[in-house]
């Protein structure tokens, strides 16, 4: 996919559905950087929140730089951004498999109960 020279490029072609084209269209214009991100209920012509993190889901999906934070949403500018929210997704990811790990241990410690009851 073609993101163009810059997460701002309103040349770039992202195949989506028309609500989610809308929905990048707008932060590529207004939201470029941290500096302009905007929280999720300035948002609302767009859908509920929901809706906004299933766009935004989907359209990371197809490689738009969309990036999260305490800030809001926005295209990223630079790499940098855009690392950032990787490294917070990735410590996520870690942290639910660890959830998971356990969760693994614990079934199979109450497994061993019930068959030795």
């Amino acid at each position: 996919m073609n993101m163009g020279n810059s997460g701002s490029d309103n040349r770039a072609i992202i195949e989506v559905d028309p609500k989610a084209g809308n929905f990048l269209n707008h932060l590529k214009a207004y939201h470029v950087g941290r500096k302009n991100a905007i929280k999720a209920k300035q948002l609302a012509q767009f859908g509920s929140s929901r809706i906004i993190r299933y766009m935004t889901h989907e359209l990371r999906m197809k490689g738009a730089p969309i990036v999260t934070c305490t800030q809001g949403y926005y295209i990223a500018e630079k790499a940098e951004e855009l690392e950032h929210c990787m490294n917070v997704l990735k410590s996520y990811a870690e942290e639910t498999l660890s959830i998971y790990n356990a969760l693994s241990e614990t079934k199979e410690y109450m497994k061993q109960m019930e068959g030795s009851v």
